[in-house]
């Protein structure tokens, strides 16, 4: 009994032991959480339950200059998944697989995205419907967040001005890039207390911080300047199937970019999409990361990130620098001869009319008639120091300051000592030197604002959203690089030009317009690419008074090679436009002289080039044309100014002819007429026909089109029917005017505006045949490497 009672005590010691043990352990480990880890601990606690949204500020809308949205925000919403909220496995495996296909996601894909265990977001900017049909599904710990997308409601237009948002709203490229600080504002915050499943706990807080929504910023573009430059931008690569065209206008007194355009351009709403199905068909064969790289060459401003040579329109710059140093000037007499040879170990330089050299020419008429030996004699004058000088003070080789993303300073010579003689020729008519474009339109409007270089601006000012102005971007005059003497004295050569010169085809009825013409072959690789080039026509108007510059870009037309006739018409016509819609006054021609001789240009396209020269020369005209290879059986196969127009007396008429002597045609306007009112007309032009189902009636199809080039043997189809079907269509043809169908006796009287006595002005030699080719650079002029 006693040993039984014994045992029992032990026990009871044990046990009592074992529990004074288990509670020290306990009471240690107690210590351990509440006062060693407290800290640690509660903090993972209240992370746990405290809570930290981002409410995202709304960017700012970009503006034209006069109030049309460019960019916009579109309501969006983002899919999140919060795997704290399941209640168990069924639940993941069912908002797996039911989410998966609405998202476009793969069902091993996303159960790897939510076995974090963490919220996830899990696809950004998913539809309207979509959004409602996740909804309604009502899947656990799935949630639909309200929030915006970037949305560029005119597509492409000037997608690389103003570039694009990534997912996550941040600019890319563009104004979007330039002002992303300014567009973006400050994000909010929420702070809150809420269980696992993100749900607000009833004694939890919640504190909230709102969000300050982005400036707006209003561009100096005018939207609907900015779609003429695009139209003509389409129109140059329809018709020259041209490889990329840039097109800038500008405002000379403020430096404001009016509109840029350039092809090809990318979509801003999608910009990693194929500009096009060429693009779209070399990225299938292609890694990611070579499309990747075509998504950067995509993206980039040629007008502002690129480099070019600018060729004969860099003369202005050459004249002007000359001018102004009073070592030139406008009718000072040089001699061509076709060639420069005297410079060593160089190839000689050819003037653009080698084939008829100039002989005794001014200035004016080598600005004109775009000589180059003049221009090298004109630099050389000038001297190293002064030419880079003027260059330098132009705003070459530097930024312009344009509020653009990645603006390129050009390659000018480094010092005056290391430009060559050769490369001192060459430079002078704009080869051996690469610019910008912003650089030539800049330097360009400095000659249309008195001499004074200004800062190119793209945004005008910032403002809040009730349209209160917050900040303004100020005009800027960087510096005087020439006198108002020497600009004026410019602007009158540039005038000439177009009037009598290369850029004959920027010529306008209602408004008065200077500009230079260039061609220049285009820089590739290995040196320069023989049948390849850069064309382009640069100007201002009007010319007595300058309100606007312009530069168009063509590189590398297939149809057409001279920047006169693939840049100039489209410049002529976005400056009309441009000009009208800033209200400028026009000026017809009739009324911009009223003691000049004017006379009506005849029609001579389909006329041998010989009759076509005596019919121009007998109307005391005189004519031109860019094409060196000329036989007797030439055919003009279009002119400018067109048949019937009015121009002054003396006026150059620029011819296009048929480079393959007669095996090439234009289809004229025939629409409205009857066959047999035609019938003669298209047989003395060598064109065939056929007619297409019904054989009575006016013509109200053509194919192929008007103007369409054609060739010999090739018929023109035609399909008859009621003259109401061509309503709102172009039925009319310079050469289809009343009284000159008849080709052969189309008669051509000089006349002389109402009140205007006639003179006896002395006119040229008539017989003098002016086949000058006035194109602005001869392709073999190639300009040493270390010009």
């Amino acid at each position: 009994m006693k040993k039984n009672s014994e045992i029992h005590n032990n026990r009871i010691i044990f046990l009592l032991i074992f529990f004074l043990l288990l509670t020290l352990i306990i009471i240690s480990r107690l210590f351990y959480i509440q006062v060693v880890k407290g800290q640690e601990y509660t903090k993972m606690a209240l992370e746990q339950i405290n809570r930290s949204e981002e409410l995202i500020s709304d960017r700012g809308i970009i503006y034209d200059r006069n109030g049309k949205k460019m960019a916009v925000n579109v309501s969006a919403s983002t899919v999140f998944v919060n795997p704290g909220a399941f209640n168990d496995d069924s639940d993941r495996a069912k908002v797996i697989s039911e989410l998966a296909p609405l998202v476009e996601m793969d069902e091993g894909e996303l159960y790897y995205r939510l076995s974090s265990g963490k919220r996830t977001k899990i696809k950004q900017w998913v539809e309207r419907d979509v959004a409602n049909r996740i909804i309604e599904k009502k899947l656990s710990g799935v949630e639909i967040v309200e929030g915006y997308r970037r949305f560029y409601p005119f597509g492409t237009m000037a997608s690389h001005l103003l570039g694009f948002t990534n997912v996550d709203g941040v600019g890319q490229y563009g104004v979007e890039a330039s002002y992303n600080s300014d567009l973006t504002g400050s994000a909010g915050r929420i702070l809150k207390s809420s269980d696992a499943g993100n749900r607000q706990l009833p004694t939890g807080s919640r504190e909230v911080f709102e969000a300050d929504d982005g400036l707006s910023a209003v561009l100096t573009i005018d939207q609907g300047i900015q779609s003429v430059l695009e139209e003509e931008t389409n129109r140059i690569i329809d018709e020259f199937k041209a490889d990329g065209v840039q097109i800038i206008v500008q405002e000379v007194a403020t430096g404001d970019i009016l509109g840029m355009s350039s092809y090809p351009a990318f979509d801003s709403n999608s910009p990693t999409s194929a500009i096009d199905e060429a693009q779209a068909l070399k990225w299938k064969n292609m890694t990611s990361e070579e499309i990747q790289n075509n998504w950067y060459s995509n993206w980039r401003n040629p007008l502002v990130n690129n480099i070019y040579e600018p060729g004969s329109t860099f003369k202005l710059i050459t004249a002007a620098a000359a001018i102004e140093e009073n070592t030139t000037n406008s009718d000072k007499q040089y001699y061509c001869t076709g060639y420069i040879r005297d410079i060593k170990n160089a190839p000689p330089l050819r003037c653009v009319s080698f084939a008829h050299p100039h002989g005794d020419i001014t200035l004016r008429d080598a600005l004109a008639k775009s000589c180059n030996p003049s221009f090298v004699y004109v630099n050389r004058e000038l001297g190293r120091e002064n030419f880079l000088k003027y260059i330098k003070a132009f705003g070459f080789g530097e930024k312009t300051g344009i509020d653009l993303p990645g603006e390129a300073l050009g390659l000018i010579p480094n010092s005056s000592e290391s430009i060559s003689e050769i490369g001192l020729a060459t430079m002078s008519y704009g080869h051996g030197l690469a610019v910008t474009p912003i650089q030539l339109i800049n330097a360009v409007s400095a000659i249309g604002n008195n001499g004074v270089l200004m800062t190119p601006r793209i945004v005008k000012e910032l403002v809040n959203s009730e349209g209160r102005v917050v900040r303004s971007m100020e005009i800027s005059e960087k510096r005087q690089v020439i006198s108002s003497e020497t600009a004026n004295k410019m602007l009158d050569m540039m005038g000439y030009v177009v009037e009598n010169g290369t850029a004959s085809r920027a010529n306008s009825s209602i408004y008065r317009i200077g500009g230079k013409t260039g061609t220049a072959n285009k820089v590739v690789e290995n040196g320069y690419a023989e049948d390849q080039f850069v064309s382009s026509f640069v100007g201002l108007a009007p010319i007595d008074n300058p309100v606007i510059s312009i530069l168009v870009i063509v590189d590398n037309p297939k149809t057409q090679t001279y920047g006169s006739i693939v840049a100039s018409p489209s410049a002529k016509n976005i400056i009309e436009y441009t000009l009208k819609l800033l209200g400028v006054k026009e000026k017809p021609r009739d009324s911009i002289d009223s003691n000049k001789d004017y006379v009506r240009v005849p029609d001579v396209t389909f006329h041998l080039i010989g009759e076509a020269g005596r019919i121009i020369t007998d109307s005391d005209l005189k004519y031109t044309t860019e094409y060196v290879n000329i036989t007797d059986d030439t055919i003009i196969i279009s002119q400018n100014p067109k048949a019937g127009e009015l121009v002054d007396r003396g006026s150059i008429i620029e011819f296009e002819i048929d480079l393959n002597n007669g095996t090439t045609k234009i289809v004229p306007n025939l629409l409205g007429k009857e066959i047999n009112e035609i019938d003669d007309y298209l047989d003395k032009l060598g064109l065939e026909y056929e007619i297409e189902g019904e054989e009575e009636g006016v013509i109200v199809k053509m194919s192929p089109n008007y103007s369409s080039r054609i060739q010999a043997g090739e018929k023109i189809i035609f399909t008859l029917g009621e003259k109401s079907e061509l309503q709102g269509q172009d039925t009319s043809d310079p050469s289809l005017v009343d009284g000159l169908l008849e080709v052969e006796n189309t008669e051509n009287r000089p006349i002389n505006p109402p009140e205007k006595e006639e003179t006896d002005e002395v006119n040229e030699d008539d017989e003098e045949i002016n086949e000058e080719n006035n194109a602005e650079d001869n392709e073999e002029n190639e300009p040493s490497s270390n010009a």
